[in-house]
C-alpha cells in the first residue's frame, strides 16, 4: 500500500500523457504571464492551461495547498510537435522542513523517478542536483516510450523544495524540443514564493463536526482533501468503547499521522490513578513505552480534569518514522475520552496536530443521559419480555 501511494501521482501522469498525446487533440495556444490564486506561483506559459486545486486548513488562518496545472502545445497537423506542462506542488503538513531534510527529500524524489520510469523502459539521460530559481533542486531529462502509441518521448523535470513546499515542473515531447527557446523561457521565468497560504475562514466552515456513538464527545476533522485526507472516520462501536480513527497523509514526507479518539464507559466513578491505568494498560502498554521516563501533566478545561503526555517510543519495524504519541484524556464520573496521536515529531508538533487537539468537545452530561435512556429501555424490554411469558 505504501508503495502505490508513493507512486500515485507518477501513475495519474502517464494517464494524463496518454490523454494528451491522442491524435484527437490538436489545438493551438498562445502564452501568458500566469500567477496563481495563491499568490505562490508566477510563470510563462500556455494559455489553455486547466486548473486543480484543493486546500486544507490547518491552523488559524494557515491552509495547505495542493495544486496541479496542465497544458498543452499541439501543432498537428501543421507541424509534427506535441509538447505537454505539467506544473504541481504540496505543501506539507509540519511546520518546516530543514536544510538536511531537504537534501534527503531530493535524493528520495530522484529515486523515484528512476524507478518509475526504469521500470517501464526508460533511460535516464541526466540528473543535475543544484538551485534552480533560488532553490535547491535536481533537473532530470528522461527517455521513454509513449504509453499510448510508443514513439520515444522525453520528460525535462525540475524539482525544487522550498521550507513548506516541493514543486514540480515539467515538460514533455520530443529530445531536441524540450530544450527549445520557448520551454527554456517556461522554466526560466518560473518564480515561486515560500511558505504557508493564508486563507479567510474558521474551523466552524472549512472543518466537519464528527460525534460520538455514545455522545460522550464531538471532534472536528477536515472534509476530506486529497492528497492530504482521503477517507471518512473508521468507527467502532461497542456497549462499554468507542474507536474513531482518522488518517492524515503527508505528500512530500509520505508519512501517515493516525489521529484516534476512544470513549470509555467505566463501572465506577474514575481517579487521576484509574485513568492512568487506563492510559498505561490500552494506549501505552502496546507501544513498548519506558513507563519510566513517562510524565503525565494534570490540568482541567472547563469543569473536567485532563491527563496530557506526549513522549517518544521505540520505532515502529514497518513504519520507522512513527516513534511519538500524544495523548490528552479526559474523564468525569464513570466516563473517559482518549484523543491518541500516533506519528512522527514533525508531525505530533505541527499546527494541525494542535488543531485537532483544541477542537474536541468532551460531553460527558450527554454520555450519561444516553447511557440512562439506553438502561430504561432495556429494563422496559425486559419487563414485556416477562409479561409475554406470563402470560403464556
Amino acid at each position: 500500500m505504501h508503495t502505490r501511494t508513493c507512486f500515485s501521482h507518477l501513475i495519474i501522469l502517464a494517464t494524463v500523457l496518454a490523454f494528451f498525446l491522442s491524435p484527437q487533440i490538436a489545438m493551438a495556444a498562445n502564452w501568458i504571464d500566469y500567477n496563481s490564486e495563491d499568490g505562490l506561483l508566477n510563470v510563462t506559459l500556455p494559455d489553455n492551461y486547466r486548473i486543480k486545486r484543493r486546500t486544507m486548513r490547518v491552523d488559524g488562518g494557515e491552509v495547505v495547498t495542493s495544486t496541479e496545472i496542465t497544458a498543452d502545445v499541439d501543432q498537428r497537423p501543421y507541424k509534427e510537435l506535441v509538447n505537454q506542462y505539467i506544473i504541481k506542488y504540496d505543501q506539507t503538513l509540519s511546520h518546516s522542513l530543514d536544510e538536511k531534510e531537504i537534501s534527503q527529500l531530493i535524493d528520495n524524489e530522484i529515486r523515484r523517478y528512476e524507478q518509475f520510469y526504469q521500470s517501464q523502459g526508460g533511460v535516464v539521460l541526466s540528473n543535475n542536483k543544484g538551485v534552480y530559481r533560488g532553490y535547491p533542486g535536481v533537473e532530470m531529462v528522461i527517455s521513454y516510450a509513449s504509453p499510448e502509441d510508443k514513439q520515444i518521448q522525453t520528460i525535462r523535470i525540475r524539482i525544487m523544495f522550498t521550507s513548506t513546499t516541493r514543486l514540480e515542473q515539467i515538460v514533455i515531447g520530443k529530445e531536441d524540443e524540450v530544450f527549445s527557446v520557448r520551454n527554456n523561457e517556461y522554466f526560466d521565468t518560473m518564480s515561486f514564493k515560500d511558505g504557508r497560504v493564508y486563507q479567510p475562514g474558521d474551523f466552524n466552515q472549512d472543518w466537519d463536526i464528527v460525534e460520538s456513538d455514545l455522545d460522550l464527545f464531538k471532534m472536528r476533522i477536515p472534509f476530506p482533501t486529497p492528497p492530504y485526507f482521503f477517507q471518512r472516520p473508521d468507527r467502532k462501536v461497542g456497549d462499554k468503547a468507542e474507536k474513531i480513527s482518522v488518517v492524515f497523509k503527508d505528500p512530500i514526507y509520505r508519512y501517515n499521522l493516525y489521529y484516534n479518539v476512544y470513549a470509555y464507559r467505566l463501572s465506577k466513578p474514575l481517579m487521576a490513578k484509574d485513568v492512568q491505568g487506563v492510559l498505561m494498560d490500552n494506549h501505552l502498554r502496546k507501544l513498548n513505552v519506558n513507563f519510566r521516563e513517562m510524565s503525565l501533566a494534570e490540568s482541567k478545561i472547563g469543569e473536567f480534569p485532563v491527563i496530557s503526555t506526549k513522549m517518544t517510543f521505540p520505532p515502529i519495524k514497518k513504519y520507522p518514522y512513527l516513534y511519538q504519541i500524544w495523548i490528552n484524556a479526559y474523564y468525569y464520573g464513570n466516563y473517559l475520552v482518549v484523543q491518541e496521536l500516533v506519528g512522527n515529531p514533525t508531525h505530533i508538533n505541527s499546527g494541525l496536530a494542535r488543531s485537532l487537539m483544541q477542537l474536541l468537545v468532551f460531553t460527558p452530561f450527554e454520555g450519561d443521559a444516553k447511557l440512562q435512556k439506553e438502561r430504561s429501555e432495556k429494563r422496559l424490554q425486559e419487563q414485556k419480555a416477562q409479561l409475554q411469558q406470563s402470560g403464556n
